[in-house]
């Protein structure tokens, strides 16, 4: 009899220092927050951050050359601390992998990143840029991203609940050379045009492909995606986006030229998964 009473105390035992253990990594792996205001601090920060931690900018950020941000081993938050917080890439050979930029929802006049030169996204998040009850007061061209010239590649990226004057998630200008690949752009809005995409320039050129632009509106034309410039649009999923003017899902201004690759087969056959018929491009 006594025998069983040790033993279900062993037992109890066992069981409380498992708890603690529990207790104890459940601790150490609280995400730690860092501020920055500088290239310095956000540099350090990058560098040194655990997996999951979250660094809140403040003010403007210029990168340097040849930076690389983020790796496959960890993924960072990177979030906007104040209406003037924003990130320039000004340089080349600049990459981007496995991170989260978070907008907070706060309004701002500014981009959040600005890309010059050669930049490279790959598996990011951008959520919340821009005020989504209020669009204007979103005084950015670009919401999320405004790539100035040069050349931006995205591969397998999400964009969600971004919005501008333009371009709710991206703004394309100068002689700017883009390609979005595999990525999902949804639920964002411009005051213009381009609730997702826009394409300003008559001498960029953007190609998308494998990707998905739903649940966008422009005030303007082009709901999802708009374009004054060189696009061309393959294996693409854009629907269900709104325009108050014209070109719901794609618009194309007069400078622009739109090339639509897919048949109507291989329309239906990328939706044949979301129970949607295609009878062609409106």
């Amino acid at each position: 009899m006594k025998k069983k009473e040790i033993v279900v105390s062993v037992l109890l035992v066992c069981l409380l220092c498992v708890n603690l253990v529990s207790m104890a990594v459940k601790a150490e792996t609280t995400s730690t927050i860092h501020s920055v205001s500088s290239w310095y601090d956000f540099k350090d920060a990058v560098q040194y951050s655990q997996d999951g931690d979250i660094i809140v900018v403040h003010g403007e950020i210029d990168l340097g050359t040849d930076v690389k941000i983020g790796s496959s081993s960890k993924h960072l938050t990177i979030k906007r601390g104040s209406a003037d917080s924003r990130i320039a890439f000004e340089y080349i050979n600049e990459a981007v992998t496995n991170i989260t930029f978070d907008g907070g929802g706060i309004a701002s006049s500014y981009s959040w990143i600005t890309s010059k030169y050669e930049t490279t996204f790959t598996n990011c998040k951008f959520n919340d840029f821009g005020n989504s009850e209020n669009y204007s007061s979103s005084g950015s061209v670009g919401g999320a991203v405004k790539i100035q010239s040069g050349s931006c590649v995205f591969n397998t990226c999400t964009f969600e609940n971004c919005y501008a004057l333009e371009g709710g998630a991206i703004n394309i200008d100068g002689d700017a050379q883009v390609e979005i690949n595999d990525c999902i752009i949804k639920n964002g809005g411009a005051v213009s045009c381009g609730g997702a995409v826009y394409n300003s320039s008559y001498a960029a050129t953007c190609t998308i492909s494998g990707s998905e632009i739903t649940g966008n509106t422009a005030h303007d034309f082009g709901g999802g995606v708009s374009n004054a410039g060189n696009m061309t649009i393959i294996g693409t999923k854009i629907y269900a986006n709104s325009a108050v003017n014209g070109g719901a899902d794609v618009a194309t201004k007069v400078s622009g030229v739109t090339t639509l690759k897919d048949t109507v087969e291989q329309l239906n056959e990328l939706f044949s998964s979301d129970n949607i018929e295609v009878n062609g491009w409106v």
